[in-house]
């Protein structure tokens, strides 16, 4: 028998699709700076959500576990400033970060910049 038949759905029966994010995430392209006890580099944040972002970087990035990352929003916003980050996957079109220990301050400008 065919394993492929064992797992699908057979007619009436639907299959729900979940998806494993926490959050909703809002498409974007912001500048970013990502910062270790290296030094800097450059890239944009293409998606984010009040937990994490996408980044696609300037240069290859595997300097440390945890790191700062600076979004640059081309608006009047100001400058967020994300102290402790980490790399949670990486692939061809980037990396996935999850915000660590947010601020109170850092976790209301991310609110902002989420919804707006």
């Amino acid at each position: 028998m065919d394993l492929a038949r064992l797992f699908l759905p057979k007619q009436g029966f639907p299959v729900k699709v979940i998806d494993p994010r926490r959050c909703a995430r809002r498409v974007v392209t912001i500048l970013t700076t990502v910062e270790d006890k290296s030094g800097p580099t450059n890239g944009v944040v293409t998606n984010l959500s009040k937990a994490g972002c996408k980044l696609q970087l300037a240069t290859p990035f595997f300097g440390s576990h945890h790191f700062t990352v600076k979004l640059n929003p081309q608006d009047e916003t100001a400058v967020l400033q994300i102290t402790r980050a980490e790399i949670r996957w990486v692939g061809r079109e980037g990396a996935g970060v999850e915000f660590v220990n947010l601020s109170q301050e850092e976790k209301a400008k991310l609110k902002r910049l989420c919804s707006e």
